[in-house]
C-alpha cells in the first residue's frame, strides 16, 4: 500500500520533488520540509503558482468563461491531476499540489485550503462548499514526542469519493476517507471515515441518516437529542 501511494505521484501529471524527505512525507513518516533544499524549493515554486491562480483581476474583454480558463489553465500546472469539466474557485490554496488528485466534473468553492502532504484523492462530481479544509498532516499528541521529533509532522492519506457534497467550512482531517455518495453537513469536523451514501454532521461528525433512501436507523431530530443529552451528562460528570 506504501509504495502504491508513491507510485501514484510519480504517475501524476505534474513533477514531483522525489528526495527522501519527500517519500517520508507521504508515506506516513515524521518529515520536516526543512530538511530538504529540493522541497523548499519546489514549495516556494508552488507559491508561485498560487500567486498566478488567485490571480482575480479583470480585464475589460474578459468573460466568467475567460476567467475560468485561465484558473484551471494554472491548476493544470499544479496538482498531480485535474478532470475535465472541473472547476475551482480563488481564493485557494495547497501545501504541495502535486499529491492531490481530483477527478471530473468537480466544483470547489472559494477559500477551499489543501494541506496535502499526504496524498489527497477527490473523486469525480464532487461539491467542495466555501472554507472547506482537508488537511493530512497531524504531529505527535505527547508534548514532549513533538520536541524529540524535531518538531516535525507526519501526514496520512484522505480520499473523497465520487458524488459527494462537502458542506461550507467543513474540516477534513488526517486519515479520513468518505465513501461514495456522501454528505458532509456545513461546519462539520470529519475525524473518522464516512460510509458510503450517508449524512453526517456536527463536531465531531456523526451519523445523522442514509441518503440513498433506505431507512436511517437514528433519525434527525433524536440523533441531535441523543447528542446534546450525551454531552450534558458527560459535563455533569453522569
Amino acid at each position: 500500500m506504501t509504495e502504491d501511494l508513491v507510485e501514484l505521484i510519480r504517475g501524476g501529471d505534474v513533477e514531483a520533488p522525489m528526495c527522501e524527505e519527500f517519500r517520508k512525507m507521504i508515506l506516513g513518516s515524521n518529515f520536516a520540509a526543512r530538511n530538504s533544499e529540493s522541497m523548499l524549493d519546489y514549495k516556494l515554486n508552488v507559491r508561485r503558482k498560487l500567486l498566478k491562480f488567485n490571480d482575480q483581476s479583470i480585464d475589460d474583454d474578459d468573460t466568467l468563461d475567460s476567467l475560468k480558463d485561465r484558473r484551471m489553465a494554472a491548476a493544470k500546472s499544479l496538482f498531480g491531476r485535474v478532470g475535465e469539466g472541473t472547476n475551482i474557485e480563488a481564493p485557494f490554496f495547497c501545501t504541495w499540489g502535486c499529491t492531490t488528485f481530483i477527478g471530473k466534473d468537480v466544483y470547489i468553492n472559494r477559500s477551499v485550503s489543501i494541506f496535502d502532504s499526504a496524498p489527497v484523492q477527490i473523486g469525480s462530481r464532487v461539491l467542495l462548499g466555501p472554507g472547506v479544509s482537508i488537511c493530512t498532516d497531524t504531529h505527535e499528541l505527547d508534548a514532549q514526542a513533538r520536541v524529540r521529533s524535531g518538531m516535525g509532522s507526519h501526514a496520512k492519506p484522505i480520499t473523497i469519493g465520487d458524488d459527494c457534497w462537502i458542506g461550507g467550512g467543513v474540516f477534513i482531517l488526517a486519515g479520513v476517507t468518505i465513501g461514495n455518495g456522501s454528505t458532509v453537513a456545513a461546519g462539520a469536523v470529519v475525524t473518522t471515515d464516512v460510509a458510503e451514501n450517508t449524512l453526517v454532521g456536527g463536531v465531531p461528525a456523526k451519523f445523522i441518516k442514509k441518503t440513498d433512501g433506505s431507512k436511517a436507523s437514528v433519525p434527525f431530530q433524536k440523533f441531535a437529542a441523543s447528542v446534546a443529552l450525551r454531552e450534558r451528562c458527560e459535563t455533569n460528570g453522569v
